[in-house]
């Protein structure tokens, strides 16, 4: 059991590192303009995963799934959800 939450942290870590380069480099947002939607959905395609991959990886059994997932659950977490909200903070873009 605990090897599948390994395999299934990687798994996501893959997908989301995925949605993430088409996100950033390729479109850019999912839906025209700065909506509420897209940001919703932005966050659930690309900054929910990590964090449920992360909560598998630490619960997989030790070994190389283990660092991989948390590895790269984690930098995909950072550049998704901590990188773009420390921006907003920083330029005051963040609640007027």
């Amino acid at each position: 059991m605990k090897k599948k939450l390994g395999i299934i942290s990687i798994i996501i870590f893959i997908l989301s590192a995925a949605l993430g380069i088409r996100e950033y480099f390729f479109i850019g947002s999912f839906f025209p303009g700065d909506t509420v939607t897209s940001i919703v959905i932005f966050f659930l395609a690309t900054g929910l995963p990590p964090v449920i991959g992360l909560i598998f990886s630490f619960f997989s059994k030790k070994g190389d799934l283990k660092i991989i997932g948390m590895i790269g659950n984690g930098a995909v977490m950072i550049l998704t959800i901590v990188w773009p909200l420390t921006i907003r903070i920083l330029l005051g873009e963040f609640g007027g």
